[in-house]
């Protein structure tokens, strides 16, 4: 019994020291991979988050360049016909989305899936757009046809610009900007078009132009006379405007019921197909 008594008296306080360094030495261990898998998360955020900051600012980017007032600037020329400025709008969209394909590897599938839908719907907007027109027509007539679109999905959507903006680039491709605030939000298209031309006549200068785009900002939900800056003491006369909504929105309804062609301005009218009685004099 003493001879086991001696060994207990050794051995035991060699097991305690040796579970009390093995404990010591699995927590620094374990502290020590601890420390070295946050300083490879660091180290990949610092170079991952860039990557995915990056590509996101790209996509923004590329949702902004292939919207229709963007794309219209940038691409439509005087003089091209409707079929070319099909094919380079098309050609430009295409171009734009191979051009940041790569973006889908740093943003998440959801956010990919909306820039594929953005694509596909401008695309689709285009080509059904082009359809509805005769075969000579031009690049004009297709601009206008695309904007109405647009102006008519704004209202379907239930926005109103509460800006509108200028882009006018010259022969030697300087280019100037210009914005003003519409004193009550709108989305008809008689009141864009005349505000667009008292701006534009307001910037023209006498030298030759090579582009003019029109872009609407500042969407909201409402048209009251509320959102606008009004002077204290003034009652808005909202007759006008309230005449104007009402004949965008029924003419959106004859043409939904009866067919895109079913109504055209008479503006957009030739003049040498109207009978001799109905024309204008003068």
């Amino acid at each position: 019994m003493e001879g086991v008594y001696d060994i207990l008296k050794i051995s035991l306080p060699a097991l305690i020291v040796f579970l009390t360094a093995w404990l010591v030495l699995r927590n620094m261990i374990k502290n020590d991979q601890e420390k070295r898998r946050q300083e490879i998360v660091l180290q990949n955020s610092r170079t991952i988050v860039p990557l995915k900051l990056q590509a996101y600012e790209r996509v923004v980017l590329f949702l902004e360049r292939i919207s229709l007032e963007s794309l219209l600037v940038r691409v439509s020329t005087p003089g091209m016909s409707a079929q070319q400025l099909h094919s380079a709008l098309l050609t430009t969209i295409r171009t734009e989305f191979e051009h940041n394909l790569s973006q889908q590897v740093y943003i998440s599938p959801q956010a990919w899936e909306v820039v594929r839908n953005a694509r596909s719907n401008m695309i689709k907007i285009i080509n059904s757009e082009f359809e509805k027109l005769p075969g000579e027509a031009s690049s004009l007539d297709f601009s206008k046809k695309l904007i109405e679109k647009v102006a008519s999905r704004l209202r379907k959507a239930g926005f109103y610009a509460g800006t509108l903006h200028l882009k006018i680039r010259w022969s030697d491709f300087s280019t100037i900007t210009r914005q003003t605030r519409l004193a009550q939000p709108c989305n008809d298209d008689i009141t864009l078009r005349e505000i667009g031309m008292e701006l534009l006549r307001n910037h023209l200068q006498n030298q030759p132009v090579r582009l003019i785009g029109f872009g609407a900002g500042k969407l909201q939900t409402s048209d009251q006379t509320n959102v606008a800056q009004l002077d204290l003491f003034e009652i808005p006369d909202t007759t006008a405007h309230d005449k104007r909504k009402r004949l965008s929105q029924t003419a959106d309804s004859i043409k939904q019921k009866y067919g895109p062609n079913s109504l055209r301005r008479g503006s957009n009218l030739n003049p040498s197909n109207q009978h001799p009685q109905e024309r204008p004099n003068g």
